[in-house]
């Protein structure tokens, strides 16, 4: 007895501490097992329920969202992570399930939206993306047209914020598509064209500092706008649009000579009257703020020329006629302006940022009506 307390009295305390350390981790590391184990029995089990959803939404059932709005996100989100996993017994998903699934946190996150719920918005969005990233090529022109149509949408109701954070999310989850490139770049213009909600006066801002930060600010933004524009178009050279918009960003960075060049350029490819009127109407835009006031006035008769009920081109041909001391021109240029009827005709300059709100609405239905065949 003795010789064998003086033997374990002589090892190292270390020596000692190793038994009992080995067994703690081994407790731990059956538990953390046991737990991850329980975790993913419950999130395939929510991943059943969640397509037991997208089946009955496709089925119309008018419940489903605010089931899906009862549910708890994290869970919610674990489901939708295993899609077409391993653990899946599901996969592969058929496409039309994935759009079918997206089209459904769409419509919650719109009745989210419509509460003000911003955090709840975000969320429904990106598991739509998160949706639609888990599609083959085939859901590829899908997932562009969806992006496209939220994000608009989104702007036209002057959530900025949102679409911007939509489309950065969709970057991320579907890199390299250039329709989602080209809403990045107009989201980004947009916001440069916004009003600061308060302008400083020379009483609260005497050096000018604030107003040149919101310059700077606007400037960040349509550097932002063209960089986005310029991958689009890289993927995507016959978007027109995208040349369009960033054409006139490039005026507006000061770079007049290659917005020149750049819309040149276009006249011989744009077809829709629509186009060829903006085409003229951003060259006009260009030749003025640098001084060639003549060629400037030609190019705000070449858009009327397009579209005869252009409102825009009016306006700025006016404004010239004004500035260079032409009054009687500007005078009948108004005149005739006054004498169009423009009931029936959107200046596309109008619809330059988006398109009508309710040409977007019905873009939304269109994709639902596509994902549930």
């Amino acid at each position: 007895m003795m010789r064998g307390t003086s033997e374990h009295c002589n090892k190292s305390p270390a020596a000692m501490l190793w038994p009992a350390l080995l067994a703690a981790m081994c407790l731990m590391f059956t538990a953390r097992w046991g737990l991850s184990a329980v975790a993913q029995t419950g999130s395939v089990t929510d991943l059943k329920e969640h397509y037991g959803l997208i089946v009955r939404y496709a089925e119309s059932d008018a419940g489903v969202v605010a089931r899906l709005r009862s549910w708890n996100r994290e869970r919610m989100s674990d489901a939708v992570a295993l899609i077409n996993g391993p653990q899946d017994p599901f996969a592969p998903w058929e496409s039309w399930r994935l759009r079918t699934g997206a089209m459904m946190h769409t419509e919650a996150a719109l009745q989210c939206l419509r509460e003000n719920d911003d955090e709840c918005t975000a969320f429904h969005l990106r598991l739509g993306v998160r949706m639609l990233a888990k599609g083959a090529s085939d859901v590829g022109t899908f997932a562009g047209r969806w992006v496209a149509a939220v994000s608009t949408y989104l702007g036209t109701l002057g959530e900025f914020q949102a679409a911007t954070d939509l489309l950065k999310f969709a970057r991320e989850r579907l890199p390299g598509h250039s329709v989602i490139l080209y809403r990045s770049g107009v989201i980004e213009e947009t916001v440069a064209a916004l009003p600061p909600p308060r302008i400083p006066s020379i009483d609260t801002d005497p050096d000018g500092i604030r107003i040149e930060s919101l310059r700077q600010q606007r400037m960040r933004h349509l550097a932002t706008a063209a960089g986005w524009l310029l991958e689009s178009i890289r993927l995507d050279g016959a978007n027109v649009a995208a040349r369009i918009h960033h054409a006139r960003i490039q005026t507006l960075l000061g770079n007049e000579r290659t917005a020149l060049s750049e819309l040149a350029g276009l006249r011989m490819k744009v077809s829709a009257p629509g186009d060829a009127y903006l085409v003229a109407l951003f060259s006009a835009a260009a030749h003025e703020r640098i001084g060639e006031w003549p060629q400037a006035a030609d190019q705000y008769r070449s858009a009327l020329q397009h579209y005869p009920q252009g409102q825009a081109a009016y306006l700025g041909l006016a404004a010239l006629s004004e500035k260079t001391g032409k009054t009687e021109e500007a005078n009948s240029v108004l005149n005739e302006l006054w004498q169009h009827d423009s009931t029936n005709a959107r200046d596309p300059w109008a619809s330059y940022f988006h398109a009508p709100f309710e040409h977007v609405a019905g873009e939304i239905l269109q994709l639902r009506r596509e994902a549930i065949r």
